[in-house]
């Protein structure tokens, strides 16, 4: 594995922009997707987010892409261009992304900020600044505050304050939990793209601080090495990360933070392991449907789905993968480039912290979380699944009315009695976490309380369902989805208490082992699938009385993996 091999992606994937004299106006030409913030601030959203990666591109520093980005900075900052992006207001989308933007100028100083005249620094400065006293959400987006206040003292910036970068990382500090997870601010919420993200700018920090605040780097260093195993347990050996909560449109962003761990060089880890993930991972993603005709990546996530997406998904939001490419940042002889293929370890392991339990088998990890959400949309299904794989994915649903838009994979469906529409857990009364199994309680609506517990067993995992009941209902207990695009490759297997799928992707199934009438198999409506434009899954049906009952179902997965 070489260097050159991770380059030749990144080329291909900038290849839309690198003839493109559009991005001296500080925008990408993107047309299409449209969040809550409007085309115009995405065009800006999408060249800040080309930053990313550029900023650690060591080898592409003459080239006219590189000129041309930095002509777009000059242009977008500089109010009496016609180009310019325009104040800021509180809760601005544009602050998310001062934070590329200053690590560009910190990566890039001696080709770019240290040739500017003056007047010409104090304006991009000024541009930036304004995070300084703005008002902005009490997220993940306080260590943007944090990453402009780095960029200010490393840039010899006046706007630089230690009390400005004290306050801020105060609050960020106050989002630690503790074994390397951070929630989103003051809420439950701690999700795969959350930790990541905040060890991520952690470990930057230590990059570019440590010898002026050695105290707060090291305390990020010791954090991202807590994190490392919850990290690594998202992966499959084939690099592939779980697709699991908010978003998931920024694919191969799931990888950063192992490019950030090469690139710091600061933590401890096996770097055979850590290469084979990061090639693994990105060439996972290079063989997926992402982008449109005119190369530019798509919303979705192994092909264009608006379905899947979130109201902050704009045209230019995918760009926030390019932080994957930290890596670029390497010498060519760093050792990640040289790894000799190398595989997770097998079994299970809990992270109480995290809420969830993964399981690594031979094909691929799966993930069993908890207590875990965010308020963003299709939460229901981005978290709140019995159980999500690197291999199969999950399904989002288009609606409650039917089995087949609901796309019920891995869930309890139930349909309600009094509306005729179909219900699924929304979050749990209490739970528990134990090293084989999970343990929750929680209710679809009033009269009905169901004790779950989720017992994994490698490329199987068995549920118990306690349902009591006021009402009689019926109730859909669904496995995982497999694609069923060819319907000709595609064949069923049904018995009265068990169902399989197999196709040249892999086997599903599900199989009643007490309580249920009959098992099943669903043909969900197309495109709600992450990977699969079109899916069937398996799944179990029982008609429950008023009164106590027990239902117990396995439910299994395997990949064919591709010789």
């Amino acid at each position: 594995m070489k260097k050159e091999k991770f380059l030749h992606n990144y080329n291909i994937l900038i290849s839309p922009f690198t003839t493109s004299g559009d991005l001296t106006t500080g925008r990408i030409n993107v047309t299409g997707e449209v969040a809550h913030f409007g085309e115009e601030i995405a065009k800006i959203e999408g060249f800040l987010r080309l930053l990313w990666a550029e900023a650690f591109n060591i080898d592409g520093r003459e080239k006219e892409y590189f000129k041309n980005l930095c002509q777009g900075i000059l242009n977008g900052t500089d109010k009496n261009s016609k180009h310019f992006w325009g104040d800021i207001p509180d809760y601005g989308q544009l602050f998310v992304e001062m934070v590329a933007l200053s690590v560009f100028l910190i990566e890039s100083k001696t080709y770019f900020w240290d040739k500017l005249t003056n007047a010409e620094q104090i304006q991009i400065a000024s541009y930036m600044n304004q995070i300084t006293d703005a008002n902005i959400t009490l997220n993940n987006w306080q260590f943007f505050k944090v990453m402009v206040q780095v960029a200010f003292y490393k840039l010899g910036v006046s706007f630089f304050t230690k009390e400005g970068l004290d306050n801020s990382i105060a609050i960020v500090n106050s989002y630690y939990l503790d074994e390397g997870f951070y929630t989103d601010g003051n809420t439950t919420s701690k999700d795969y793209y959350i930790s990541w993200a905040f060890h991520y700018y952690g470990l930057l920090y230590d990059r570019y601080m440590s010898e002026f605040d050695p105290e707060t780097s090291a305390i990020f260093i010791e954090r991202a090495q807590l994190y490392l195993s919850a990290y690594l347990a998202h992966f499959d050996s084939d690099g592939i990360a779980v697709a699991y909560g908010r978003s998931l449109a920024y694919r191969f962003a799931q990888g950063a933070l192992l490019s950030m761990v090469a690139l710091t060089g600061k933590i401890d880890v096996d770097f055979n392991l850590l290469g084979s993930l990061l090639l693994g991972h990105i060439s996972y993603w290079m063989n997926q449907e992402i982008t449109k005709p005119d190369g530019s990546l798509a919303v979705g996530y192994a092909y264009p789905n608006v379905i899947m997406a979130e109201n902050y998904n704009s045209a230019g939001s995918a760009y926030w993968a390019f932080k994957y490419f930290a890596l670029l940042g390497c010498d060519k002889d760093h050792p990640v480039f040289d790894a000799t293929p190398t595989s997770l370890p097998l079994g299970r392991k809990a992270f109480k912290t995290g809420n969830f339990i993964a399981e690594t088998t031979a094909d691929q990890t799966f993930f069993y979380p908890i207590n875990n959400t965010a308020t963003t949309d299709g939460y229901k299904d981005k978290y709140n699944k019995f159980v999500y794989s690197t291999k199969f994915a999950f399904s989002v649903s288009k609606g409650i009315l039917h089995l087949d838009e609901g796309a019920f994979d891995n869930t309890l469906a139930i349909k309600d009695p009094d509306t005729g529409l179909f219900l699924t857990k929304l979050t749990e009364e209490n739970f528990e976490i134990f090293e084989d199994q999970l343990v929750f309680t929680w209710s679809p609506k009033q009269g009905i309380c169901i004790k779950s517990t989720i017992i994994p067993k490698g490329n199987e995992h068995q549920r118990i369902h306690e349902i009591t009941t006021d009402k009689q209902m019926e109730i859909f207990d669904m496995g995982f989805a497999n694609d069923a695009l060819k319907a000709e490759e595609t064949l069923v297997t049904k018995t009265e208490k068990s169902a399989t799928i197999t196709t040249p992707y892999g086997v599903i199934g599900s199989k009643s082992i007490k309580g249920y009438d009959e098992a099943l198999v669903v043909n969900t409506t197309p495109s709600t699938h992450l990977l699969f434009k079109k899916a069937a899954l398996t799944g179990l049906k029982a008609t429950v009385f008023p009164g106590n009952h027990r239902f117990e179902s396995s439910h299994n997965a395997s990949y064919r993996k591709e010789d």
